[in-house]
């Protein structure tokens, strides 16, 4: 049972079409970090290739972890993988999404210099055409400021103030301990659970920090967990 620097949780559900670049922009961040992190695959049960792919990216590579489970959503796929998490840090992904390639090498390393429970940042939606092989379309979301305090309820209201907050669960780096110390997970059952986590966790945290780098990137789609409903609102 070694501590790792790291885990990333990926709740998978038939993204069979999107899941190899996921894990190629995550395979481009690892090597920055070398073996001190893993990576979390958790099936929700799916139907299509998804499965297969997950699979084999954990038997080729053993910082990645494979847990599949009978469909129960999003909600309960992320806390099993916040029960199975080793890392000092977690950072919650899609299984459809990517990262910039130098993303968790500076918010891992500006987490441990500045000892902050929690960093949320920004990132970009990215609209795909109908053949899903073209962004016709980007804008910016997440966080859009950089602001740092001592408490997260400082945080949120600055936040709030600056119409930059946002409860995107995968635009939070957050340290461990804090989810554990404050019995914090995601409800399950419900629709926009990233709300509720979110304010929690937010509201547990002391030393943070808001940082408007575009780190993630969201692809709108239809027919995902929770990218359908998004991209109609």
């Amino acid at each position: 049972w070694k501590s790792m620097l790291f885990s990333i949780v990926i709740p998978v559900y038939n993204v069979e079409k999107y899941l190899n670049e996921c894990m190629q922009s995550i395979l481009l961040q690892v090597e920055t970090i070398e073996n001190d992190c893993e990576i979390l695959l958790i099936d929700d049960g799916s139907t299509d290739e998804s499965s297969e792919i997950a699979i084999k990216i954990a038997e080729e590579d053993f910082r990645f972890k494979y847990i599949r489970r009978n469909n129960s959503g999003l909600s309960a796929s992320r806390n099993v993988g916040l029960k199975y998490a080793k890392g000092k840090y977690i950072l919650f992904m899609d299984s459809d999404d990517t990262l910039e390639i130098d993303a968790i090498d500076n918010l891992y390393h500006m987490a441990e210099k500045e000892q902050l429970e929690l960093i949320v940042f920004g990132g970009v939606k990215d609209f795909y055409d109908v053949s899903e092989n073209i962004v016709v379309n980007s804008e910016i979301c997440g966080n859009t400021m950089d602001y740092k305090c001592k408490s997260g309820k400082e945080l949120y209201n600055i936040l709030r103030k600056n119409d930059s907050y946002f409860t995107g669960v995968p635009f939070q780096f957050v340290k461990k301990s804090v989810i554990v110390e404050n019995q914090l997970s995601f409800y399950e059952g419900i629709l926009h659970e990233d709300h509720l986590y979110t304010f929690q966790l937010i509201h547990s945290v002391k030393k943070c920090a808001a940082i408007s780098n575009q780190y993630y990137h969201y692809r709108m789609r239809y027919g995902s967990i929770t990218k359908g409903k998004r991209f109609l609102e």
